[in-house]
C-alpha cells in the first residue's frame, strides 16, 4: 500500500483506498504563516527603525504574555468539555489541540507584530492623502449620511465598536466549534489578512477621513465611542510623533491603537465572517447584515475611506477563496 492511503474494507465490497488528509489544515496553516511572517519582514525593513519597533514589541509582549497563558489554557479546556458533549473520537480531539496550539499564540505574535508595524507607520512614515481623493464621492453621500436619526448613529455606533469587537472571539472559538479545516482556513486568513494590511499600512498610511474632512463629520453626535476613540487615537498619533518610544513608560497596550489602516481591517474582517457563514442559510443572513453594518459603520463614523473600504473586501474575498480545504475522496 503506497503512504499516505488507509484501506478500508467495506462488508460484501471490495477493499478501497481512501487518501488520507491527515492534517492538511496544518500544513495551509504554517504555510500562510510563513507568508505572513515575509509580509511583516517586507514592512519592517522597508519602514526601517528598528529600535523603535523592538521597543513597541517588548511593551506588547509583557502586556499580552498572560493573556496568552489564559487563551491557551483556556481554550484546551473548552474543547476537552465540547469533545465530550458532542462524543467526538479521539482523532478530532488532536486536530483541534494542534489547531489551538498553533493558532494561539500564532495570532497573537502577528497582532504584536502588526500593532508595532502601525505604530512605526504612525511615528515615522509621511501621510498618503488618499481620502482626498475621494472627496466627490464623499460630497454625493453627505445629505444621507447627515441626515440620519440620531439613535441610527449610536446603533452604527454600537456595531462598529462593541459588537465587532466581540465577534473576535469567533477565531478562537471557531477551533472548538468548527469543522478543523473550516477553523484553520478562517484563522488563516486572518493571519493573513493582518499581515498585508500591515503592508498597506506601511507603504500607503492613510489618516482616517475623519482626520482629513473634519467639517464633514460634525452631524454626529458628541457622546458617540466613536469620538472617544478618534480622539485616544489622535493624541496617542501626536504622542508616537513625537515622543516615539518614550511614550511606553506612561502608555497601556489597550490605547495602543492609532486609527489608520489600509486597507480597512474592519470591513474585511467582517467579509470574512459573512463567507465563512455561507453554507448556513440563517448565519449567511446574519452575516450579510453585520459586514453591511460594519461597511456602512466604517464609512459613516469616519473610520475609512471608500478606496480602503473596497480593497478590504476584494484583499480579503481573494485570500479566503484560494486556500480551497481539500475533500477527501474514494
Amino acid at each position: 500500500m503506497r503512504p499516505g492511503y488507509i484501506a478500508q474494507t467495506i462488508p460484501g465490497e471490495t477493499t478501497l483506498r481512501i487518501r488520507d488528509y491527515a492534517f492538511p489544515e496544518m500544513r495551509l496553516a504554517i504555510t500562510l504563516f510563513f507568508v505572513a511572517l515575509a509580509f511583516l519582514g517586507v514592512s519592517s525593513a522597508y519602514l526601517g527603525h528598528f529600535e523603535f519597533q523592538k521597543a513597541c514589541l517588548a511593551f506588547l509582549l509583557k502586556s499580552y504574555f498572560l493573556t496568552f497563558l489564559y487563551a491557551v489554557a483556556g481554550l484546551l479546556l473548552i474543547a476537552v468539555v465540547v469533545h465530550l458533549i458532542r462524543k467526538e473520537n479521539d482523532h478530532e480531539l488532536v486536530q483541534r489541540y494542534k489547531l489551538i496550539s498553533f493558532f494561539v499564540p500564532t495570532m497573537m505574535l502577528i497582532n504584536l507584530i502588526y500593532f508595532t508595524l502601525k505604530a512605526g507607520s504612525v511615528a515615522f512614515n509621511p501621510n498618503h492623502h488618499l481620502v482626498l481623493h475621494e472627496r466627490v464621492l464623499w460630497e454625493l453621500l453627505r445629505p444621507l449620511f447627515s441626515n440620519i436619526p440620531g439613535s441610527g448613529y449610536r446603533f452604527l455606533d454600537f456595531c462598529y465598536t462593541t459588537v465587532w469587537f466581540a465577534s473576535l472571539s469567533a477565531l478562537p472559538l471557531s477551533l472548538i466549534i468548527m469543522k478543523p479545516g473550516q477553523a484553520a482556513r478562517l484563522n488563516s486568513a486572518v493571519m493573513l489578512l493582518l499581515a498585508f494590511t500591515a503592508l498597506g499600512n506601511v507603504f500607503l498610511l492613510t489618516p482616517s477621513p475623519i482626520y482629513e474632512l473634519p467639517k464633514y463629520f460634525l452631524y454626529l453626535p458628541p457622546a458617540l465611542s466613536s469620538w472617544k476613540i478618534h480622539h485616544a487615537s489622535f493624541a496617542l498619533s501626536r504622542d508616537l510623533v513625537n515622543m516615539k518610544a518614550t511614550l511606553f513608560s506612561e502608555r497601556t497596550a489597550g490605547f495602543f491603537q492609532p486609527v489608520a489602516a489600509f486597507p480597512a481591517f474592519h470591513s474585511a474582517y467582517a467579509f470574512l465572517l459573512f463567507l465563512v457563514s455561507w453554507k448556513k442559510k440563517y448565519l449567511r443572513y446574519l452575516g450579510m447584515v453585520f459586514w453591511m453594518l460594519i461597511v456602512l459603520g466604517g464609512l459613516v463614523l469616519g473610520y475609512h475611506g471608500f478606496v480602503g473600504t473596497t480593497v478590504a473586501v476584494i484583499v480579503a474575498g481573494a485570500m479566503f477563496c484560494s486556500m480551497a480545504y481539500p475533500t477527501p475522496t474514494v
